[in-house]
């Protein structure tokens, strides 16, 4: 009966296609470090915010990236993310072309760009980049960030 159960664990740690699952954890050299300083860079966003930037609600607020946080040069940049509610948040990850348009009718086209250049840098020191995340909770690019009338 051990064997058994021993195979069945082994069974569930593998995907539908028999490779080994992907761990959790964020798969960089800073592991554990990556996870925090992502959830204090959650954290730090939703508190900025207070609600959502698109319908205005105050529950169930998540952190949304203009771009994604594979690219480390901008995952934990103020500038970067929103607050965002679920429902709005799964509608934009749904619809990816209405998440670009509304970004840049909100910041501007400008500021998408420059972002959009920002992220696609190589980040050369991450290990920094983590370290001031997890001091202060995010990092800054220096971007302005332009809010449109409404």
């Amino acid at each position: 009966m051990i064997e058994r159960r021993s195979t069945i664990a082994a069974r569930r740690a593998l995907t539908k296609r028999g490779t080994p699952a992907i761990s959790r954890v964020r798969q960089t050299p800073l592991g554990r470090d990556s996870e925090r300083a992502d959830r204090l860079f959650s954290e730090h966003i939703r508190r900025r915010d207070g609600a959502c930037r698109r319908c205005g609600a105050t529950i169930n607020l998540e952190c949304a990236h203009i771009f994604t946080r594979r690219r480390l040069s901008t995952a934990w940049a103020d500038e970067n993310a929103v607050a965002l509610c679920h429902a709005c948040h799964v509608m934009f990850t749904s619809h990816p072309n209405q998440w670009t348009e509304w970004v840049v009718s909100r910041f501007g086209e400008d500021y998408y760009d420059a972002l959009r250049r920002k992220s696609l840098e190589i980040a050369t020191d991450v290990r920094g980049i983590v370290d001031l995340v997890l001091r202060d909770g995010y990092i800054t690019l220096g971007l302005t960030v332009w809010k449109k009338v409404e």
